[in-house]
């Protein structure tokens, strides 16, 4: 527009100073710069107008990419949970067979404690001779003495007992039958697993203090028991829930050094992440 003007200017020019028509000349002259910045302004038109369709290609060019991105990305995102359900479905069938395994297990060995207590009784008194034998007395005249606890439940028995007790609502009967083993047999292999469920014994009496100095007792006692690693998360839990934070915290680093490999290492580092 501003060089048309330029051209246009000593027509315009003349016309002022004169008084009179332009020329034919003159006209031919205007009307060909007019058709000459038509032509310029159409030409930048066109061009403004491809630089937008390029532009607008090009962003939707990117708007395809990012909708492809977000559905492949979405896709990972499905992939990666069925995967993780997938897994936690196996681990949960895995952990359950193996507590079916040392359920029966268990079972079995109160079994064997029953059989021995209830045929480990000693006889009356002593058999009679056959006929014509010669019987000889011990030394000292002393007869055989007979077995100690003859008849008592063994450990197995004690345990199973009492955790069957615990789960039927009869916490209190179920920790006697425990705390029996415990008095009993402190060393015998089922020691943890009894004081781990003394402590939900007290547990499911509310009595929070006491459940918890049991669950102290067994990863204090029993160290590389398999019950050490969730007593002392839980103990763990009681101090957070009692809004003793710094104290739940150096508890689970605890538990995630100590026993990095067990299920309850994975609770506690997630419950690290939520403390303050």
């Amino acid at each position: 527009m501003i060089r048309f003007l330029m051209r246009a200017a000593p027509v315009l020019a003349l016309v002022a100073g004169t008084g009179c028509f332009a020329t034919r000349s003159d006209l031919a002259v205007l009307q060909n710069d007019l058709s000459v910045t038509r032509g310029e302004l159409l030409k930048a038109d066109s061009a403004r107008r491809a630089q937008l369709d390029r532009v607008i290609a090009s962003m939707s060019a990117t708007q395809d990419t990012l909708r492809s991105m977000n559905r492949r990305f979405t896709e990972f995102q499905a992939g990666v949970r069925t995967n993780l359900e997938n897994y936690g479905d196996q681990l949960i069938r895995v952990q359950s067979l193996l507590g079916v395994s040392q359920d029966e297990l268990r079972r079995i060995r109160a079994d064997i404690d029953r059989s021995r207590s209830s045929g480990a009784v000693a006889p009356a008194g002593p058999a009679a001779p056959a006929s014509g034998a010669v019987t000889t007395p011990p030394a000292g005249g002393a007869a055989n003495p007979p077995a100690a606890d003859a008849g008592a439940p063994g450990p197995a028995q004690l345990f199973d007992v009492g955790r069957q007790q615990i789960q039927r609502g009869s916490p209190a009967a179920g920790r006697q039958a425990l705390q029996d083993l415990l008095t009993t047999y402190p060393d015998h292999d089922l020691a943890p697993d009894a004081l781990f469920y003394v402590a939900e014994a007290y547990a499911a009496e509310d009595n929070e203090a006491a459940a918890d100095s049991s669950w102290v007792a067994v990863y204090t006692k029993y160290p590389r028991s398999q019950r050490a690693a969730e007593a002392m998360y839980r103990h763990g839990v009681v101090l957070e829930n009692g809004g003793r934070s710094r104290e739940a915290r150096r508890v689970y680093q605890e538990v995630i050094s100590k026993y990095a490999r067990s299920d309850a290492a994975k609770l506690a580092q997630g419950r690290l992440q939520n403390l303050p």
